[in-house]
């Protein structure tokens, strides 16, 4: 199921954004700057679910206007929510991309007597890198999963104790562009990343159930930096190695 989920995340995000909501201004961080974000749903066309980001100190970008939920009631019941978010993250000069990361919060609650019903949250994050030390590269993409807690990101109404169950989640999404680098066989730090995070939220039920999911609250999308030495600094630190080699 995650690889059938996985290549349809994947066929979704590569077809025309029939709906897009652009977000044109540039959001400037202390290191990188974010661009081109814009955001699609093909459950939802022309809904904000994420909403207009804004800047969220640092090197983040915060969603305030959240409106992502999923739910449903009686036989056969069934809802998905589904939202696309995309952008480029840039590193201003002597900066380089060292992680991205993405956290998120909400809740759910299942109700019912003798049937069952389900609601489950996934979220899958797309990293392009395009440019190493700020030189053009063959690009390559990295793909990571969500992290949830306390479960999988999947809820069944006959694992609670009584005709309700209900509880909170949170979900880690956390991708190590340094290392992707180094496991693509590439050495330096990454300049320019395009990026596309695809969330779902499903809400399923039976007769007598009734089920639901919502996201409340994000973290944003943060960045971890590497400073890049310039080029005076770097033969600086070159000939202060040389002449403790010599004292040696």
């Amino acid at each position: 199921m995650k690889n059938l989920a996985v290549v349809l995340i994947i066929s979704m995000c590569a077809s025309s954004a029939f709906a897009a909501i652009s977000y044109p201004n540039q959001i400037v961080g202390v290191n990188v700057i974010y661009s081109n974000i814009w955001e699609d749903s093909e459950t939802d066309p022309g809904v904000a679910l994420y909403g207009a980001p804004s800047y969220g100190g640092g090197d983040s970008v915060a969603f305030n206007d959240l409106f992502f939920a999923a739910s449903t009631s009686g036989d056969a019941g069934t809802d998905t929510t589904d939202g696309v978010l995309n952008g480029m993250i840039e590193a201003k000069p002597n900066h380089g991309i060292e992680t991205i990361r993405f956290q998120e919060y909400g809740d759910f609650t299942l109700t019912g007597f003798s049937n069952n019903a389900s609601v489950s949250v996934t979220n899958y994050i797309f990293v392009k890198i395009k440019e190493i030390d700020f030189i053009n590269i063959e690009d390559f993409t990295v793909i990571v999963e969500m992290v949830f807690t306390p479960s999988d990101g999947d809820w069944l109404l006959s694992e609670g104790s009584g005709p309700e169950f209900s509880g909170l989640w949170e979900g880690d999404l956390f991708v190590d562009v340094s290392q992707a680098i180094i496991d693509e066989g590439f050495t330096g730090v990454a300049t320019e990343v395009d990026f596309t995070m695809d969330n779902t939220l499903t809400a399923l039920s039976q007769t007598g159930t009734t089920a639901y999911i919502a996201k409340k609250e994000t973290d944003g999308l943060k960045v971890t930096t590497y400073d890049i030495p310039e080029p005076a600094t770097m033969a600086l630190l070159a000939l202060g190695g040389l002449l403790i080699r010599r004292k040696k």
